[in-house]
């Protein structure tokens, strides 16, 4: 029998705290779809996946006379792809080399002229194509610097066998015993919305959802408690929309119960007001397993929706929704993209007040409008319609650990203005984010802010248009910021005290407050009196020495505060990580 061909798979993904990375989920679908056919097993040996995000020297290592390499490329690993695969085909000539995934430019003119090394691409599902190429490899070659594209209209998902039951990630865990593998997994695909910054909303993948059976996800999930993987993202684009996600939320449940894990289930959820979703929510909620749930509006604005094609649930309804929720005891987050077509500086600032008013105490995360390949954002149409002003920076993904400077870097494209919004405006309102994300999310000085509003029947912004134009330490910090990121620097931040992982700037100033609260609510305190003082805001001396420093040392008490055997760093992750965003 002839020497079976060796097929490497590379899907590089990000280490965070601790060590811990994700499955490669895409690479094993099409290792588990194409293993299912005789004649692939016949001619095909699948080495390892190879996941872990090195130098290319070290990657290159790991390869002995491949035949076929395929890289499923996203914005965390493109570069390194790019780079992986040039050498490697200086190295072995005579290997096929095969990109897929959301980096694939569907009709990109230039592709194969800048990278002549890549023999062909996927655009869309990969599963299916793969495999046709690995038998035409062994009987016709495959096609030469092609875009290959095929629409799959099968509803089935179950065609796509799962790399956890089929034993392909158990091969990974016994060769990386130091990972704490974090699970990634599908149970719908498509999306049935459109919204131009999304990559779900691609009208060429298709408005029909796709499922897989309850059998299916039972297995899966049961294999994730069994092997204790402890954090689950879900990635859904629309998670409890549909009535078959409570039996999935009942069954990670019985499995938690079961086993003890996973412990995190994170989801994203319907943009719907669709009770399935509150009571989905409901049971992730009371076993611990999602603590949050979202709420996005993206914007507040009707013209800034229809240009990006997205609409909200009725303003009426998101404020029913947050009560339900908050009633329920289970808290929500809400959405916003600084940086959207038709955005103005006051209609952004007036979609935050809004907000603020209506959210209660839930908390606000707020985003830098990404520009992704293949969305209709990224079209030159859209770019010159609204005038996009972009500025590509290298990356810094939030809580992964941080790129040694022998490592390929990774850059994304984000809007810092469009014809509606300059620059400058662009960087108030980014200093604004992220002090409503630290004050208000965070609880820095949500109390004291809420009083004010309430005693001098002033607006929120009122407040954080003052603070961001006052000369406290950490305004200056933020403005210095938004100032990089205009000059194509990264927006978020390491500190050696809190460890090397990235952190984004409000999750940084909050751990600073929690280092030294005394003197931040010192010097907050001072600037209160200014804006009272200035704006001649009505108060009786006692009001303001009473009221106001209980308001400032309620919010103060709120501040977590490091126990005398922990460290810094793993405050950090405690903290920000499992305590911040990660439910």
């Amino acid at each position: 029998m002839a020497m079976k061909r060796q097929v490497y798979l590379n899907e590089y993904n990000l280490p965070a705290d601790n060590n811990a990375i994700f499955f490669p989920y895409a690479s094993g679908l099409l290792q588990a779809y194409t293993q299912q056919f005789g004649v692939i097993n016949y001619n095909y040996e699948f080495k390892p996946i190879i996941f872990v995000r090195d130098t290319v020297e070290q990657i290159v290592k790991q390869y002995d006379n491949p035949n076929i390499i395929g890289f499923s490329t996203v914005l965390w690993n493109y570069n390194l792809s790019l780079a992986v695969a040039k050498r490697l085909k200086e190295n072995f000539p005579k290997c096929k080399i095969i990109f897929g995934g959301p980096q694939v430019e569907l009709n990109s003119k230039i592709f194969f002229i800048e990278h002549p090394y890549i023999d062909v691409c996927v655009y869309g599902e990969g599963e299916k194509v793969f495999h046709k190429l690995l038998i035409d490899n062994v009987y016709n070659g495959i096609p030469y610097h092609k875009i290959l594209f095929e629409k799959d209209d099968n509803t089935d998902l179950d065609e796509f066998p799962s790399p956890y039951t089929t034993g392909i990630f158990n091969e990974l865990i016994k060769l990386h015993s130091n990972v704490k593998f974090k699970g990634l997994v599908e149970y719908n695909r498509n999306c049935p919305f459109h919204c131009a910054y999304c990559f779900w909303g691609q009208p060429e993948l298709g408005t029909k959802v796709k499922y897989h059976s309850q059998q299916y996800i039972k297995e899966e999930i049961e294999w994730l408690g069994e092997n204790k993987i402890e954090y689950v993202f879900g990635t859904d684009a629309n998670f409890g929309m549909f009535k078959r996600d409570l039996d999935t939320a009942k069954r990670y449940v019985e499995v938690k119960n079961k086993y003890g894990y996973p412990k995190i289930f994170r989801v994203c959820y319907g943009k719907e007001d669709n009770t399935n979703i509150f009571e989905t929510a409901s049971i992730l909620d009371n076993a611990d397993l999602a603590k949050i749930v979202t709420l996005s509006v993206q914007s507040q604005n009707k013209k800034v929706l229809d240009s990006v094609g997205r609409k909200n649930i009725s303003k009426e309804s998101f404020t029913k929704l947050q009560k339900k929720y908050s009633d329920a005891g289970i808290s929500t987050y809400t959405e916003i993209i600084l940086g959207l077509p038709n955005e103005t500086r006051q209609s952004f600032l007036d979609g935050l007040e809004e907000t603020l008013r209506s959210v209660g105490s839930n908390r606000i995360f707020i985003y830098q409008c990404q520009v992704y390949k293949n969305t209709r954002l990224d079209s030159e149409e859209f770019r010159l319609k609204y005038g996009l002003i972009t500025k590509t920076r290298p990356m810094s993904e939030p809580h992964s650990a941080v790129r040694t400077k022998d490592m390929i870097g990774e850059f994304e494209e984000i809007i810092i203005g469009t014809n509606t919004l300059t620059v400058e405006e662009w960087k108030e309102c980014a200093v604004v984010s992220w002090l409503v994300q630290l004050l208000h999310s965070f609880k820095a000085g949500y109390n004291t802010i809420k009083w004010l509003v309430s005693t001098y029947n002033i607006s929120y912004m009122d407040i954080y248009l003052y603070l961001t134009h006052s000369e406290l330490l950490l305004i200056k910090v933020l403005w210095n910021i938004a100032e990089q990121i205009t000059q194509g620097l990264p927006e978020n931040q390491v500190r050696p005290m809190f460890g090397t992982i990235y952190y984004e700037p409000e999750e940084i100033l909050y751990l600073n407050i929690c280092h030294s609260p005394t003197d931040f609510y010192t010097k907050l305190l001072g600037r209160l009196q200014v804006f009272i003082n200035t704006h001649k805001l009505p108060y009786k001396g006692h009001i303001f020495s009473t009221d106001l420093v209980k308001m400032l040392n309620l919010d103060k008490k709120q501040i977590l505060l490091k126990e005398e055997t922990e460290d810094w760093t793993s405050f950090a992750i405690k903290t920000i990580i499992y305590g911040g965003k990660s439910k």
